[in-house]
Parts: structure tokens; C-alpha cells; sequence
């Protein structure tokens, strides 16, 4: 099978368990929204955020330099896998400690009743899981198991979506529920990733890493996610700080929305990181180019789509969150933007050169940032949506003439 046809079968299942991953999301959200109202659901995002926040920093990149090393470099799986979780974990340990001695400070900080800050403690436990699946599932992706590795993923937010329900119906609706549902998610992801990892016959490989190599590439990479995850929320954080939970639960909604927009371009770099890395730069940089001009399609067809789609936000989510419809249409192009650097990201990533997507999105980011303080004080959400915009277009300009770059110097054809 060509290339790219076997990379479109990949990205349609990923894609299909990413759509109910998503649909998930939503229905949770919903829930969440109409049983705690915008301060809640502030607070249960904010938590999140700053638990995902510190999981992405712990992770310093290992997966990504786990996938590489064992799919490009051959490298001994398990021994690498070992190396990448017990310096994972570790640092999740020391932020796991420095937050728990701070909670009272940065729930303040981001808005945060200080007798919910103590979640964060137990989510960080949790979290300690949700790294060992990120490695394992580097390591399915790094054969090509595409299948299992999104299965696992999928099991995540279903789990938590059918243990809220019930949570909410019959004990209690709260913020401590919503969190709770969300550990049990992370728990049932990993006892079907280990399951896959030991059900596969791997390959006898004797390479041992190197872990000079393997620390060098996954800082690069640890700086890039830890950008991409700033620019996706650091305008809910500087939201949060400057209107309060409730202007962030109504600017969250926005997000969400906006996030439904992803499920194709996330499904194309997910696949494209792993394809890339195993064929190498010049078999993968073709098959870059398609991907990214179908996604450039599939981009500007959602963002006309989810325009009129906004106005349903009163309706589902409830009247309280009407002021997410513009930042929502002021977002649209920022999420085009956003979804064409995933391409181009993964593309960096998987030929060994992870400091480009690095350099592109810090970059993004600040801008992003100083925006959302110049702009949220005199323009309010309106503001932070268009902070948004002009980080997610900045990156991927960069992003573009790296790529062009590259291309042209590997190769004459204009990419």
C-alpha cells in the first residue's frame, strides 16, 4: 500500500476514536456546565489546567523522544521506556510536592477557592499514570500500532463521561465529583495500554539508549509542548486571573467549541509523527505536503461550519454562556492556523528536529500572552480571542518558512 493511502487508513481510525473522544468532552462539558454553572465549571477547568500543565512538564518530552529513538534510532523499548518513565516521574514527584506546599498561593493566583485547591494533590497522583500511558503508548506508535495506542486514549474520556453520570445523579454534583470521574478515566486508559504493550510480540533489539541523546532531543521537544499546551490555554489562565472562575468558564466554553475543530489535524499529526519517524525525511516529506493540503481543506470547511453552529451555545449550554459566541467567531481563523502548524510540527519532530516547532510556538505564545494583558483589561473575552488568533498565526508563519526552507535546500521542488 502507498504511503499515503496507508497513512489516510490510520488517520480515519484515529480520527473516528478521536470524534468519540471529543463527543465525550462535550457531553461532559455540558453536564458539568448546567449542574455547576460558570463558576464551577471555571473551577474544574482551572484545576485541570494546572494539573495538565504540571503532567506536560513532567513528561520533559519523553514520549516524543521515546517514539523517536526506538522507531528511528532502534533502540531496546523497554529499556528506554524505562529510562523516559523514571525521569518523568520524578519531576511530576518534586511538582507534585512544590504544589501541594503553594496550593493556597496559586488558587488564589488563578482564581481558585482555596478548599478545592487540595484536588490537585490527588490528580497529580493520578497523573503519575497518565505519564507511564504516554510512554507505553509512544512505544505502540513507534511499531506503527496506531489502533491500539487511540483505542487507549478513547477508553480515557469515556471512562470519565460514564462514571460522571452516575456520580452526578446518585452521590453528588460537584467539582470534586467532575475530578474524581476524570482520575478513574486516567486508570481504566492505562490498564488497556499495558494490556496492548504486553499482548504484542515485539522485536529482538540490543540497542541500549543513550541517554546523553535521549535527554538532548526530548528537552527540544519538553519546550515545544509545554508551548503548545501555553498557547492552547495560557489565555484561559490570564482570563482566569484578571475576570475570575466565571469569565472563565464562559471564555472555556468558547475553547471547547473551537477544540471540535481539531479532531482531523490532531488525527494527522498523531499518525503523521510515527510514519514520518520510520520512513524518514525523504520518503515523509511528501507525504507532509498532502497532509497538509488536505488539512488546509478539511480546516476551512469546519471554520464555516462552526460559525452558525456557534449560535447554539445558549441553547445547549445555557444562557448564562452567550458571551462565548463572538470570541468564538473571533477565534475561527486562529484555529485554522493552529491546525496547519500540527502538521508542520509533527513533520519537525519526527525528522529529529524538534527545536524548530520549539523556537515557532514560544514565540507564538508571548505574543499571545502580552496580547491577553494588553487587550482582556479594555476589551474583555473579545480580547482574549484576539490574542489567540495572532499566536496561532504567528506560529505557523514561522513554521511555514522553516518548511519551505528545508524542502528546498533537501530538495528543488517548491514545496
Amino acid at each position: 500500500m502507498p504511503p499515503w493511502q496507508r497513512l489516510r487508513t490510520q488517520v480515519a481510525f484515529r480520527y473516528l476514536s478521536s470524534l468519540l473522544a471529543l463527543g465525550s468532552n462535550v457531553a461532559m462539558g455540558v453536564i458539568i456546565a448546567r449542574a455547576l454553572g460558570p463558576t464551577g465549571k471555571g473551577e474544574y477547568q482551572l484545576i485541570l489546567l494546572v494539573a495538565n500543565l504540571a503532567t506536560t512538564l513532567s513528561a520533559f518530552g519523553l514520549p516524543a523522544s521515546t517514539l523517536y529513538h526506538v522507531a528511528r534510532e532502534g533502540w531496546h523499548p523497554w529499556l528506554t521506556a524505562r529510562a523516559a518513565l523514571v525521569m518523568a516521574c520524578s519531576i511530576l514527584a518534586a511538582f507534585t510536592a512544590a504544589l501541594h506546599c503553594t496550593r493556597h498561593y496559586w488558587s488564589r493566583l488563578i482564581g481558585v477557592p482555596p478548599e478545592h485547591a487540595h484536588w490537585l494533590t490527588w490528580l497529580l497522583l493520578a497523573c503519575q499514570l497518565l505519564l507511564l500511558r504516554r510512554i507505553l503508548g509512544a512505544l505502540l506508535r513507534s511499531q506503527h500500532e496506531i489502533y491500539h495506542s487511540s483505542l487507549g486514549e478513547t477508553f480515557e474520556v469515556l471512562g470519565r463521561l460514564l462514571l460522571l453520570v452516575p456520580i452526578f445523579l446518585w452521590v453528588r454534583a460537584g467539582v470534586d465529583s467532575a475530578l474524581t470521574a476524570w482520575g478513574v478515566g486516567v486508570m481504566l486508559a492505562l490498564g488497556y495500554t499495558l494490556w496492548a504493550v504486553l499482548a504484542r510480540r515485539w522485536p529482538a533489539r540490543h540497542e541500549r539508549p543513550k541517554y546523553g541523546r535521549l535527554f538532548t532531543y526530548s528537552v527540544q521537544a519538553q519546550v515545544t509542548a509545554v508551548a503548545s499546551t501555553s498557547l492552547a490555554r495560557a489565555d484561559l489562565l490570564v482570563v482566569g486571573n484578571l475576570m475570575g472562575a466565571g469569565g472563565a468558564g464562559v471564555y472555556g466554553i468558547a475553547l471547547g467549541m473551537g477544540e471540535l475543530l481539531q479532531g482531523i489535524p490532531e488525527a494527522v499529526r498523531y499518525v503523521l509523527l510515527s510514519r514520518v519517524a520510520v520512513d524518514g525525511p525523504e520518503a515523509g516529506t511528501p507525504v507532509t505536503r498532502r497532509a497538509q493540503r488536505a488539512v488546509a481543506l478539511y480546516g476551512l470547511a469546519g471554520v464555516l461550519l462552526m460559525g452558525p453552529a456557534a449560535l447554539l451555545i445558549p441553547a445547549v449550554y445555557g444562557e448564562a454562556f452567550r458571551a462565548a459566541i463572538v470570541p468564538l467567531w473571533i477565534m475561527l481563523p486562529g484555529y485554522l492556523c493552529q491546525a496547519l502548524s500540527m502538521v508542520l510540527g509533527s513533520h519537525f519532530l519526527a525528522t529529529g528536529r524538534p527545536g524548530i516547532p520549539a523556537a515557532a510556538i514560544v514565540a507564538g505564545t508571548l505574543a499571545m500572552i502580552g496580547l491577553d494583558f494588553l487587550l482582556i483589561p479594555r476589551m474583555a473575552l473579545v480580547g482574549g480571542a484576539i490574542g489567540s488568533v495572532a499566536g496561532y498565526a504567528l506560529t505557523y508563519a514561522i513554521l511555514r518558512m522553516a518548511f519551505r526552507k528545508m524542502t528546498r535546500t533537501a530538495d528543488p521542488t517548491p514545496a
